[in-house]
């Protein structure tokens, strides 16, 4: 039974790594997806019995991750009882102990829950895994060479070297499952897959939106998912390419016996589905320099060096007209707003779902796919070349005006995006080359108040491949490598106070002609302190001298004003970041207008 094992349960943990907090017990629901096969067999965990569902029947289920080793429980030991008496039937113990913990009555187990005397069951299971994994309710990844008694630094050199670590299945066993508890070799639970992320993500190679789940799959290029493989090693050299399947959503025959023809062959079933060229980002390190090989890679080892490349930029905005004419009037066609994705020639997903458009004049007809599936696509989109383009700003009328403009460079400055505009005022540089890095200045705005007061605005990166700003004193303003190596970027959006202003920096991306640019918009306010009403009167009527010792040089007025010219000197500061309609089409959907 369960209970014979000598297993130790994680609860005496729970406030380490807050279980408690992280499963959810929800083994009365039943599920009813069909990715992932035709069915699914389940270890019950009361009764160590063998069960198949349906797809549309999937209890909630835990899953085991770990490492084959020696004397391992089959599907037919269980079948024909001699599981008992095998090494490993420990772990299937200690598993289903651990399940029934946490309020699980199935789990499922690749060694004792596939049958792999049968060919077309070990096909189907090895091309369903990675869903399988990502449907369970929790992954328990046992650790069998690492011990919950060695110290917090220790242990981390200890899980770095587990065999776990290195081995290709478990990539996907990984990066699949939402929830995720590590356990040592005496079944105590050591970490989870969120905490510690960042040492985790160091260790494995993989980034730690994918392990949280903030940055899908889609959105990471060919060669990073690739790279995450590339220290791993599998039994069979076939693994290396069948383990990674489910990281592409491709599926495949299964031919032990091809050898390294299994990679390629995953690689062209890879281009059937994306037009990624990142495919191609390989390198071997041990060809020599007259030596010639294919466009692809004999070997998820030649990604080593691939994981920081990032996916090809995404296409600009497009509407499709329907063939339906929009009420009441039933002029115009019904629209859809569309974005080209990179994951495949001529695919598209809808963007802006909360919204239609008018569309007047339908263009050509063109055939294009449109997944049925959601796209997230993260924030790092990475372009070859970012840019920051003025777009709006302070006038005279809002009491600033722009007097200079600096940039760290005139050469190779990205054509601007053509606008409406007004700002900023002619014959001004308004576009900005962004060099990637952080703290890099890209660009200095120099403006001049009514008073003649003067401050500097800097932009530049924030991040890698994020933006900022900062707000400077003139008095800062020496020369260009002074204000670079003090330049320390905040994220758009921050509200800054530089002695009497208060400034914030708008960024909105927009792509054009493989650039991605940062529409800038400035909003400066002066910050005026009211003066003195007696101050005023006695100001204005000659021969009344003053009883304040200090005003406010904006707040200064001579005897000779007369009122009009007073009312202005005194005007409060125009209300700044007052939003028009947002424009919401891009080329090529101009001619639409919302309904």
């Amino acid at each position: 039974m369960v209970g014979d094992a000598n297993c130790l349960l994680s609860g005496s943990l729970k406030d380490k790594i807050n279980l408690t907090a992280l499963i959810a017990k929800t083994s009365k629901r039943v599920k009813n997806s069909g990715a992932g096969g035709s069915y699914l067999r389940l270890l019950k965990t009361s009764n160590f019995q063998l069960i198949d569902f349906l797809a549309d029947r999937i209890p909630a289920y835990a899953i085991l991750s770990h490492t084959w080793g020696e004397d391992e429980v089959l599907f037919a030991d269980m079948e024909e009882g001699r599981a008992e008496g095998k090494a490993a039937y420990k772990k299937i113990q200690c598993s289903c102990k651990q399940a029934a913990a946490h309020g699980f009555g199935y789990i499922w187990i690749d060694t004792c829950c596939i049958d792999k005397s049968s060919s077309a069951e070990l096909s189907e299971a090895i091309n369903s895994m990675f869903s399988w994994y990502q449907e369970a309710e929790i992954c328990y990844a046992y650790l069998g060479d690492v011990s919950a008694n060695v110290g917090t630094e220790d242990f981390k050199s200890v899980f770095a070297n587990s065999r776990w670590i290195t081995r290709g299945w478990t990539l996907q066993e990984l990066i699949g499952p939402s929830k995720l508890v590590f356990f040592s070799r005496e079944w105590i639970a050591v970490g989870t897959k969120s905490t510690p992320r960042d040492e985790l993500a160091q260790i494995t190679g993989i980034s730690v939106g994918i392990l949280t789940g903030v940055t899908s799959l889609e959105s990471t290029s060919v060669a990073r998912r690739i790279s995450g493989a590339s220290h791993r090693a599998t039994t069979r050299v076939e693994d290396r390419a069948y383990c990674l399947m489910g990281l592409f959503d491709v599926n495949m025959p299964l031919l032990y016996g091809e050898g390294e023809k299994a990679f390629i062959r995953l690689q062209e079933e890879v281009m059937k589905h994306s037009d990624d060229q990142s495919l191609f980002a390989w390198t071997d390190p041990t060809a020599t320099a007259d030596y010639h090989q294919g466009l692809l890679a004999r070997s998820p080892a030649y990604f080593v060096n691939s994981g920081n490349v990032m996916p090809p930029y995404e296409g600009g905005l497009y509407v499709a007209a329907l063939d339906c004419p929009v009420p009441p009037d039933y002029e115009g066609f019904i629209g859809i707003y569309l974005k080209r994705v990179s994951t495949g020639a001529d695919q598209y997903v809808r963007v802006k779902v909360h919204a239609l458009c008018k569309i007047t004049a339908r263009g050509s007809i063109e055939t294009v796919y449109a997944g049925h599936f959601r796209l997230d696509i993260g924030p790092e989109d990475i372009f070859p070349l970012h840019a920051f383009q003025l777009r709006k700003g302070p006038t005279q009328y809002d009491g600033y005006k722009l007097i200079r403009v600096f940039s760290s460079s005139r050469e190779d400055r990205p054509a601007p995006i053509l606008t409406s505009q007004r700002w900023p005022p002619a014959r001004r540089p308004y576009t900005f080359k962004i060099s990637k890095g952080n703290s890099r200045l890209a660009g200095a705005l120099l403006l001049e108040r009514d008073d003649g007061e003067k401050l500097v605005i800097l932009l530049g990166s924030n991040t890698d491949f994020g933006v900022g700003f900062e707000v400077a004193s003139i008095s800062k303003f020496e020369d260009w490598e002074e204000l670079q190596r003090s330049f320390n970027s905040q994220a758009p959006g921050t509200n800054m106070v530089l002695e009497n202003h208060r400034v914030r920096v708008n960024t909105e991306p927009q792509v054009h002609d493989g650039v991605k640019y940062y529409m800038v918009d400035l909003v400066v306010q002066a910050l005026y302190h009211a003066p003195n009403p007696i101050d005023v009167i006695r100001e204005m009527i000659p021969g009344v001298q003053s009883h304040s010792d200090e005003r406010p040089p904006h707040a200064k007025v001579t005897p000779s004003l007369g009122f009009e010219k007073f009312k202005r000197h005194f005007r409060p500061p125009r209300i700044q970041g007052r939003s028009r309609a947002p424009r919401i089409f891009k080329s090529p959907a101009e001619t639409a207008s919302v309904i």
